[in-house]
């Protein structure tokens, strides 16, 4: 499998877009470290575009041949991201503080008009109950 994509190289982990990089080794040494040094010794730094091929294992790529190549192929993954939607904004409710104080969005009643005592009432009564 061959895969084309950012380098990014973390705690001795190496990734390529995301997919987990692994190296086999006869060493003993730790297989995602053989990973960041056999890229490091091709060439292959941090933030770089990179080509690596390999077999897949699960979610971890195991690699044979690792390449730098130039930005273009990379930066027009990240153009197209970039043209993506934006993900819709969620609307803020009301703070405690004014729905105690009994803060409303509804409209004010006109200067003349008073409600009824019964409705006084029952609308006090719910507010002690909340």
């Amino acid at each position: 499998m061959e895969k084309t994509g950012t380098l990014k190289i973390v705690n001795s982990e190496s990734r390529v877009d995301g997919t987990l990089l692994a190296r086999k080794n006869n060493n003993g040494q730790d297989e995602f470290g053989a990973a960041t040094d056999f890229m490091t010794d091709n060439g292959c730094n941090n933030n770089n575009c990179v080509t690596v091929t390999g077999t897949m294992t699960g979610a971890i790529l195991y690699i044979d041949s690792a390449t730098k190549i130039g930005s273009s192929p990379c930066a027009a993954v990240t153009a197209f991201a970039a043209m993506a939607p934006a993900t819709k904004k969620k609307t803020r409710r009301r703070s405690t503080a004014a729905k105690k104080k009994g803060v409303s969005r509804a409209p004010r009643q006109a200067a003349g008009k008073k409600k009824p005592k019964a409705a006084k009432k029952s609308a006090g009564k719910r507010g002690r109950r909340r």
